[in-house]
């Protein structure tokens, strides 16, 4: 599963770097170490059919020469910059009724999830996403807007699995976000979210 994994990675870091943005490349774009954390910390998190599935949708990208994460940036730009999407809209892949329903879905979870995961860590939060896409400046990109843009790239087989994990756990009582960002805070060095947001907070008061 750690080669699916290391493949993905590999996989988007590749798509990633033929994104063409309009003032150039992007400072993001030089910086393997945040990526392969923010993405590793995400796939460590997922079950192996949808590491499996997701696997598939970017070899299949590769082969048709498609770009996900093209993509992906060009879809928040609905909410982030409305008029230069405007020209963007139509070469865009429409999305079928059944994976717009099925991303909305997903999307309300993990949004209340993400609430949560604010609640129990607000120091450590203030430094990810705004969450809710309304309340999001034009130009600034909230977790809501990243997660459907990205979303919107999955085939509907990867989104069926998708959305059957998240109602997995979320009957278990756990938190995908919490999942997520606990390996992400430990990637860093940390033991535990708790010890993520106690440094964040003496690093506030000093």
């Amino acid at each position: 599963m750690e080669e699916k994994k290391k493949e993905l990675i590999e996989l988007e870091w590749s798509f990633f770097q033929n994104v063409q943005n309009e003032g150039g490349r992007a400072d993001c774009q030089n910086n393997p170490e945040t990526f392969y954390i923010m993405r590793k910390s995400q796939f460590d998190s997922w079950n192996a059919p949808l590491i499996d599935s997701y696997l598939t949708d970017l070899r299949n990208k590769t082969a048709t020469g498609e770009n996900p994460v093209a993509e992906k940036y060009a879809r928040m730009m609905e909410y982030t910059a409305p008029q230069q999407f405007l020209a963007l809209r139509s070469i865009l892949p429409p999305l079928l009724s059944d994976v717009q329903h099925t991303i909305t879905e997903i999307v309300q979870i993990q949004l209340n999830w993400m609430d949560e995961y604010v609640r129990l860590y607000p120091r450590l939060s203030s430094r990810n996403r705004i969450v809710h896409k309304e309340h999001a400046r034009i130009g600034e990109t909230s977790f809501e807007t990243y997660l459907q843009s990205e979303l919107s790239t999955y085939s509907l087989r990867t989104l069926t699995l998708y959305l059957d994990y998240v109602k997995k756990l979320r009957t278990e009582n756990s938190n995908l976000v919490l999942i997520t960002m606990t390996h992400t805070v430990q990637y860093y060095g940390y033991k535990n979210l708790d010890s993520a947001e106690a440094y964040a907070s003496h690093c506030e008061l000093k």
